[in-house]
């Protein structure tokens, strides 16, 4: 049995002010904010970097549509592709699906390093799916103990 659920929302961390924020889009762009404390931020910050790897998903998933248009029969030639070449070369953009990412995360680093990672799969992978499931527990009720 699948277990899906279905999210459209965004959420936000800015370190320097140690707040979360998450805006529902299916709630009208309906937007709560958690202040964290510095231990909790740290922590949800490490988390993410040395548990969850954020830094090495564009190298984990396929991310974008046309990335498997490489062939490896060209690997190797150089000669015959630096022919090609002098007759003139024209870059083309990723190709972007009609349809919009079923999830992105951006992250800039504090070295001002910044990274893009998308995709367009209809499901979501185990380490994106687990950040979104950690994040979203800081915006869930506490639990009323009777």
């Amino acid at each position: 049995m699948i277990n899906m659920e279905m999210a459209d929302c965004r959420f936000t961390i800015d370190r320097k002010n140690r707040v979360l924020t998450m805006t529902e889009f299916q709630a009208e762009g309906e937007e709560q904010s958690v202040t964290l404390e510095g231990g909790q931020m740290a922590k949800l910050l490490r988390y993410i970097v040395h548990i969850l790897e954020i830094f090495m998903w564009e190298q984990d998933y396929s991310l974008r549509p046309d990335e498997g248009d490489y062939d490896p029969f060209f690997d190797g030639e150089e000669d015959f592709f630096m022919e090609d070449l002098k007759n003139g070369l024209e870059v083309q953009p990723i190709k972007e699906p009609e349809r919009n990412p079923s999830w992105r995360v951006q992250v800039e680093y504090t070295n001002h390093t910044e990274q893009d990672i998308c995709s367009y799969e209809d499901h979501m992978p185990d380490r994106p799916e687990e950040l979104y499931l950690s994040l979203l527990e800081y915006f869930e009720p506490e639990d009323e103990v009777f």
